[in-house]
């Protein structure tokens, strides 16, 4: 790992300047299989940045032409839930790219810590994530592995992160058939049944599953599916349906519960085409405060009159009622 700094903190030479802790170590924010990300401070503009970099075997199989193409494009989103990119680069064989230090905590720490979340809390924030996918999928842009740890919290707030290294290492993988290298392309338990099956032409609608499951987890606490090895999770996705949400959580309204299955539909023709469609059913659903929340748009309501009017036609059939059966006893006189 050391020498996996040097060569890094020689890469960024001025420009960014890594931060090292009192016991000489580099200040890690987090780990996982296909990064490391430092803590850093952007010296040019006096602020913390965080700063990802690819391990050296995904650097290497991904290529940085590939690696800078599709970071170019991620670099183009701008909305207020998608976390943005400062910089990216390559330089002795490193492949990095620098994003804004967000002091708050990933949605996985925060389910971690709580467990299902309140239901307002967790539709707010399902929400927000399906309104930064709606403005990526608009330019053109899946991002393949939307989980907990991809979501950042801020001030109550999501920021969706790593926008387009998944689609350039799963281009490159595909490409290079290093599908058995143990390169993790998405993330078992969020991958929607075509991605678990390698289907070549996914799209977007991969994400929305992603979404769904993202979504069951907040409200829940749990996963829709509880496998042993990544293997079983892939095929559950595949062969079997998930549990509704209120047979784990009964308050959450029947119109949520919907909008989460409906995300998780085997088939991508049945599950929401466009993420803003979902946006749009969110809203629709009113605040979790309101009397009647959870029911849906489309929801047959039952129309009653009002209590003042109720009476006043019980009355009146009362009468109607004594006149008919008072001239049925005349005419029998």
């Amino acid at each position: 790992m050391t020498g996996l700094v040097d060569r890094l903190a020689a890469a960024l030479g001025d420009r960014y300047r890594l931060e090292i802790r009192v016991d000489g170590t580099p200040a890690l924010i987090g780990e996982g299989g296909m990064a490391t990300v430092y803590l850093a401070e952007d010296t040019r503009h006096d602020r913390w940045v965080a700063i990802k970099v690819l391990k050296p075997e995904l650097a290497a199989t991904i290529g940085a032409d590939r690696f800078l193409r599709e970071i170019h494009i991620a670099a183009q989103l701008h909305h207020p839930h998608i976390l943005g990119l400062i910089d990216s680069g390559e330089a002795d064989e490193l492949l990095y790219y620098v994003m804004p230090y967000v002091s708050g905590e990933s949605l996985r720490g925060k389910i971690e810590r709580e467990g299902s979340l309140p239901v307002p809390e967790a539709l707010r924030l399902f929400r927000e994530v399906a309104d930064a996918l709606a403005r990526a999928h608009k330019a053109g842009v899946v991002h393949r592995d939307i989980k907990p740890e991809n979501i950042l919290i801020e001030e109550r707030h999501a920021l969706v992160s790593d926008f387009g290294v998944a689609k350039a290492l799963s281009e490159s993988l595909g490409e290079q058939g290093f599908t058995n290298s143990g390169l993790t392309l998405g993330t078992p338990s969020y991958m929607a049944p075509e991605q678990a099956a390698a289907d070549p032409d996914i799209d977007h609608r991969v994400d929305i599953y992603a979404l769904g499951i993202v979504a069951y987890e907040m409200l829940t606490g749990d996963l829709p599916f509880d496998a042993p090895t990544p293997q079983a999770m892939l095929a559950a996705h595949v062969t079997l349906d998930p549990p509704p949400v209120r047979t784990r959580r009964p308050e959450v309204p029947p119109a949520v519960d919907a909008i989460v299955l409906r995300c998780l539909a085997k088939s991508p023709a049945e599950r929401y085409q466009q993420a803003d469609e979902i946006v749009t059913e969110l809203e629709a659903l009113g605040s979790p405060s309101a009397p009647g929340f959870g029911k849906s748009a489309a929801e047959p309501k039952t129309w009653r009159l009002p209590r003042g009017a109720r009476r006043l036609l019980i009355i009146l059939g009362v009468i109607v009622t004594l006149l008919v059966l008072g001239g049925v006893l005349l005419r029998g006189l």
